[in-house]
C-alpha cells in the first residue's frame, strides 16, 4: 500500500503521496486472535455503543496501542473503565457546577453569566493553578495534534479531567456551596465554568457526542453574542497567555505528591482519612519544595486531616540516605565492572551521598558518577513504632500515627457526618433540600457530638436532635455506626 502509492504519485506528480500517515493496528479479540464472525469472538459492536456510548467506545480506542499501529486485544471491560473514570467524572463536576451556580442564583437574586477564553482574576491559588493547567493543557494538545500523536494526547487529557474533577472541585467543594461567602462562590463558579467550557470545546474532536451534550447547556450562561449554535461550531481553543504559569503547576504537583503519599501512609496502617492524625513532618534540602508546601500548607491540612504540618530543610540526624544504581544506564557504560561498583555504592556514607546530591557527581572505582546514574533514597533514621516515613524523589515525609481518645473520638464524629451525606444522596436529596437527623447511640456518641456541634452543623447544616425525639417511626431511614464506649452503635 505505502508503496504503491509512494510509486503512482512520484511518477504522475514527482511528490510523495503524503506529508503525514497515521496507521492503525489490529483490533484483536480478548484472547489475542483475529476477530471471526464463525467464532463469534468479539462483543457486538451496537450492543458495545448501546451499552456505554460512542465516544466511551472512541476514545478507548484512541488511548489504545492501536492508534501507533500496534495490536489491541479488546476488551469490553475497557469501556466501561472509560465511562467510570472519565465520562462520570466529568459530568459530575458540570452537574456540581450547575448545582452550585442554581444556589448562588437564588440567594442572590440575579442570573450567573460565564465567560470563555477569559483569566478569572483571583487570590485563591487552585483558581490560578487549575485556570494553569487549562492553558497547559491547550499548548500541549495543539502541538502533539500538529505532530499526529493521537497516543500522547489523551493520557494528559484524561489526566486533566483527574486534576479537575478530583483535585480542583474536591479542594472548592466549600467555596463552591458558598461557605466563604457570595463573592468567593461566584468567583469559584466562574473558573469552575471557564475551565469547563474549555474542557468541553477541547474534548470536541475526542467524544463529540459527549462534548454537544455539555456545551448545549453551558452556553445557556453566555452573553447571546457568544452562544453558537454547537460546539462544532467553534474553533479548537486558544491558550490564554496570562493564564500560563508553569511554576504554579509544580507547586501544586508537589502538594499533590506529598498528599498522595500521606494517604498511602494511612492505608499501611490502616487509619482512615476521618480519624485526624496529631501531625506529620515533611524534611526537604530543596527550597523551592519547603517553600511550596508552606504555601499551600491548608490544603495539606485538610486533605490528610491533619492537625499539624512542619515543612523544614534542617534534616539534623533524622535523614538515612541509600543509592541505588541504574543498572540499565550503568551496565553499557561500565560492562563488566559494574558489579563492582556497584557493591562500592552501596557503601557510600551519607556524607559522600550529600555531596552527590550538591555537586552533581561522584567519583567512584575511577568512574565519575552524576546525573541519573544514582537514585538517592531516604528513610527515617530509627523508624518505626507509631511514625510511618514515605519518602520521594529529595522529600522525606514523616506521619505520626499516634491515636489517642481525642483523635478516635474526632474520627467517629467525621463518620456519623459521613452516613447522614450518603444517606441524604441515596434518598436522592438535593443540597437545597431541608432534613432533620436523629442520633442515637450511648451517651459518649451523643457527647462526642455535642462537642464538635460546630463541625457537624457547618457540614449538614443542621444540628442533630436525640433519637428519642423521633415520635414517627418509619418516616427516615438509618445507618449504623461500630459500638462506641458507653452505648451501641
Amino acid at each position: 500500500w505505502f508503496y504503491t502509492l509512494m510509486v503512482l504519485s512520484t511518477a504522475l506528480f514527482d511528490r510523495p503521496a503524503f506529508k503525514n500517515v497515521i496507521v492503525n493496528g489490529l483490533v484483536l479479540a480478548a484472547d489475542g486472535k483475529k476477530m471471526s464472525k464463525r467464532l463469534k469472538n468479539y462483543p457486538d459492536p451496537e450492543l458495545v455503543i448501546n451499552a456505554h456510548g460512542a465516544d466511551a467506545l472512541r476514545l478507548y480506542l484512541i488511548n489504545s496501542p492501536v492508534v501507533r499501529a500496534e495490536e489491541l486485544r479488546f476488551r469490553e471491560e475497557g469501556v466501561k473503565d472509560v465511562v467510570r473514570d472519565v465520562l462520570l467524572p466529568w459530568y459530575n463536576a458540570y452537574r456540581f457546577l450547575v448545582q452550585s451556580v442554581q444556589r448562588l442564583e437564588a440567594e442572590e437574586g440575579r442570573a450567573f453569566e460565564g465567560s470563555q477564553g477569559r483569566l478569572i482574576p483571583s487570590a485563591n491559588l487552585m483558581d490560578r493553578w487549575i485556570q494553569a493547567s487549562a492553558a497547559g493543557l491547550l499548548l500541549f494538545v495543539k502541538r502533539e495534534m500538529e505532530a499526529y500523536r493521537l497516543y500522547t494526547v489523551v493520557p494528559r487529557l484524561l489526566r486533566f479531567i483527574e486534576d479537575l474533577t478530583n483535585w480542583y472541585v474536591k479542594m472548592n467543594r466549600k467555596r463552591l456551596k458558598g461557605g466563604a461567602g457570595g463573592e468567593e462562590a461566584r468567583v469559584a463558579c466562574g473558573v469552575l465554568f471557564e475551565v469547563l467550557l474549555t474542557l468541553t470545546r477541547c474534548m470536541a474532536p475526542f467524544t463529540p457526542l459527549f462534548s454537544e451534550l455539555l456545551y448545549t447547556n453551558l452556553r445557556n450562561a453566555l452573553p447571546e453574542a457568544e452562544r453558537q449554535g454547537s460546539v462544532h461550531f467553534l474553533p479548537f481553543p486558544t491558550a490564554n497567555q496570562e493564564a500560563i504559569d508553569q511554576r504554579m503547576e509544580d507547586k501544586v504537583a508537589r502538594m499533590q505528591t506529598l498528599i498522595e503519599k500521606g494517604r498511602t501512609a494511612r492505608d499501611k496502617r490502616g487509619v482512615s482519612l476521618r480519624t485526624p492524625l496529631r501531625g506529620a513532618t515533611v524534611i526537604s534540602p530543596n527550597q523551592d519544595v519547603v517553600q511550596d508546601l508552606e504555601e499551600l500548607r491548608g490544603y495539606v491540612l485538610e486533605e490528610l486531616n491533619l492537625r499539624s504540618l512542619t515543612v523544614t530543610s534542617e534534616e539534623g540526624d533524622r535523614v538515612e540516605r541509600a543509592a541505588v544504581p541504574d543498572n540499565a544506564v550503568l551496565g553499557k557504560r561500565l560492562g563488566k565492572e559494574l558489579r563492582a561498583v556497584s557493591a562500592a555504592i552501596k557503601e557510600l556514607s551519607d556524607e559522600q551521598l550529600r555531596q552527590y546530591e550538591r555537586e552533581g557527581s561522584l567519583e567512584v572505582c575511577g568512574h565519575v558518577l552524576s546525573g541519573d546514574d544514582l537514585k538517592i533514597g531516604r528513610s527515617l533514621r530509627g523508624g518505626g513504632g507509631d511514625v510511618q516515613a514515605e519518602s520521594y524523589e529529595d522529600v522525606l515525609a514523616v506521619f505520626d500515627m499516634g491515636m489517642d481518645d481525642s483523635l478516635r473520638e474526632e474520627g467517629l464524629v467525621r463518620e456519623v457526618v459521613s452516613r447522614v451525606q450518603r444517606m441524604r444522596k441515596q434518598a436522592g436529596l438535593s443540597v437545597q433540600d431541608e432534613i432533620e437527623v436523629f442520633v442515637g447511640g450511648g451517651d459518649a456518641l451523643l457527647a462526642s457530638l455535642g462537642r464538635h456541634a460546630a463541625m457537624v452543623t457547618s457540614t449538614l447544616r443542621i444540628a442533630p436532635l436525640p433519637l428519642q425525639r423521633l415520635r414517627e417511626a418509619g418516616l427516615g431511614d438509618s445507618a449504623g455506626l461500630p459500638p462506641t464506649e458507653g452505648g451501641g452503635g
